[in-house]
């Protein structure tokens, strides 16, 4: 059955970490020269070429850099601005060109900690490539962010920094999909027309073949083309795909809103045999949108119903020890502002099975209306139903004829009798359940 949990932050908890972060990056923004000698480069590579045609005449703008890739390993390279073509490019050793993009398809400029570097977030068809650079110096890195934003200026567009943050909605859709692929037009349904900021999509016991976040990508849309002009369905791209043997994660983000994106991190957690095998476990994607901090963990749990106690401990581990962010000894749900837990958990109703098989049938005969409100006591804005329901509606049961069957599952539900008893996903909560079991009754 696919379920989700999620932990949300309390506004002065957000508030607190927000300004200490605030001051660290502005500290961190008046590095000067002198104070780089701890965090300096490494000599430049004495191979790179010292002169490039356009740079004297100040139509080019070049730095030279350190290009890190997604292991750590450090290349030096030339970066160039070239102002009046209208693009950025990368400049091997030999002098030939690595990569160009044009400026207008830059649609973040992330700061890295720790070291005077950017992130630059490229728009690349439908996907969000993230390139990062060190620079030798805080001021080095800031001309270039200064000459970056002015090149976006002169081409009429607005720099990253000065669009307005947006208010998040996030849908959050989980499936077992055993082994299968969807039927055709099955995602297209399942997902629904949506404006969500975010979107992650879990998967478990996936097929072999077939590309599934392209499959995603057809039924969220793609963006118009960078500098295309806007339009009323901004599309969506990919940020961070995730997968652990049959388990996948996949998280886009709304076209229009992709400036507002960074830190972007993967992981994942194997808790089946010897914690090495990852039949089970959990694999997440970790960002920052606007100001905020999002976990988003998909879990494959140990199965059988009288495993519940194996079942906690996967949840304790995969939030204890995954390698997602910045950890400093925190559970995954203490270190970011929002954290979202779904995926087949695998908690049974302990109940005999015609019993809850009868209950079952009744609720799925008569299924409960769904309307715009979530239940007051669920702590977002949205309940559990299809995954669709899940994060764009709320699903109210006290209206529902099948009420009395509904109560009578939950009551003997094990996933939330172990919540509240505090053995399992502490700090979590779960929105009201207004469906039927979706495992094995039928």
């Amino acid at each position: 059955m696919g379920r989700f949990h999620v932990r949300v932050r309390s506004w002065g908890e957000k508030h607190g970490q927000f300004r200490a972060s605030t001051r660290t990056s502005e500290a961190h923004c008046c590095d000067d020269a002198a104070a780089a000698s701890s965090l300096a480069l490494p000599p430049p590579d004495s191979s790179l070429p010292c002169h490039v045609a356009g740079a004297a005449d100040g139509s080019l703008e070049v730095y030279r850099t350190l290009k890190v890739n997604r292991a750590g390993l450090r290349k030096s390279r030339l970066l160039i601005i070239d102002d009046p073509a209208g693009v950025i490019r990368q400049l091997k050793p030999d002098g030939s060109v690595k990569f160009e993009t044009p400026v207008a398809s830059v649609a973040s400029v992330e700061r890295t900690a720790g070291s005077h570097g950017v992130v630059l977030g490229c728009i690349d068809g439908a996907r969000l490539c993230r390139r990062q650079y060190e620079f030798a110096t805080g001021l080095e890195r800031e001309s270039f962010v200064f000459a970056l934003s002015s090149s976006m200026r002169r081409l009429g567009l607005a720099a990253p920094a000065a669009r307005a943050s947006p208010v998040t909605r996030v849908l959050v859709a989980t499936w077992n999909m055993g082994g299968a692929p969807p039927p055709r037009g099955a995602l297209g349904k399942w997902l629904g027309d949506t404006d969500a900021a975010l979107v992650a999509v879990g998967v478990q016991e996936a097929p072999g073949g077939g590309d599934l976040r392209a499959q995603l990508q057809d039924c969220l849309g793609a963006p118009a083309a960078p500098g295309g002009g806007s339009s009323s369905s901004a599309g969506y791209l990919s940020v961070a795909s995730v997968s652990l043997v049959a388990m996948r994660l996949h998280v886009f983000v709304r076209a229009d809103l992709a400036h507002e994106l960074s830190a972007v991190d993967t992981g994942y957690r194997a808790t089946g045999i010897g914690h090495v095998y990852g039949n089970k476990g959990a694999v997440g994607v970790a960002l920052r949108l606007a100001g905020d901090s999002f976990a988003f963990i998909n879990a494959h749990l140990a199965a059988r119903p009288e495993k519940v106690a194996e079942r906690n401990a996967n949840i304790a581990d995969v939030i204890g020890t995954m390698p997602l962010g910045r950890r400093g000894g925190l559970e995954l749900s203490d270190r970011f502002d929002h954290c979202f837990l779904f995926g087949d958990l695998n908690y049974r109703v302990d109940a005999p099975f015609q019993v809850a098989a009868e209950h079952a049938m009744r609720i799925a005969a008569s299924p409960p209306p769904h309307g715009p409100t979530a239940p007051p006591d669920s702590g977002v804005g949205c309940a559990i139903g299809t995954p669709h329901e899940a994060a764009e509606g709320g699903t109210s049961v006290g209206r529902a004829p099948n009420l009395a069957s509904l109560r009578c599952l939950l009551a003997q539900d094990q996933l939330r009798r172990e919540a509240a008893d505090g053995r399992c996903a502490h700090g979590f909560c779960e929105p009201r359940i207004g469906f039927a079991p979706t495992y094995r009754w039928e």
